[in-house]
């Protein structure tokens, strides 16, 4: 299961071992970030959603550009 994947900020193709490398975080850290549980401080919580948000409007762009060829 992958309840992080349902947080409204990652796309299927954004996994979250990407996000929590790019936010310098540990999977379990990215993980509870993205799922708003507790523990996690409120600035690496922020990074961490800001990274998947990039990268989900990265995927996003990508797929877009491929799709209208």
């Amino acid at each position: 299961s992958t309840p992080w994947l349902n947080c409204g900020v990652l796309s299927p193709n954004v996994t979250l071992a990407e996000v929590a490398r790019e936010a310098g975080v540990g999977l379990a850290t990215a993980s509870r970030a993205l799922r708003d549980s507790p523990g996690v401080a409120a600035a690496t919580r922020g990074r961490v959603r800001a990274v998947a948000e990039r990268l989900a409007a990265l995927e996003a762009e990508v797929g877009s550009s491929a799709s209208s060829q």
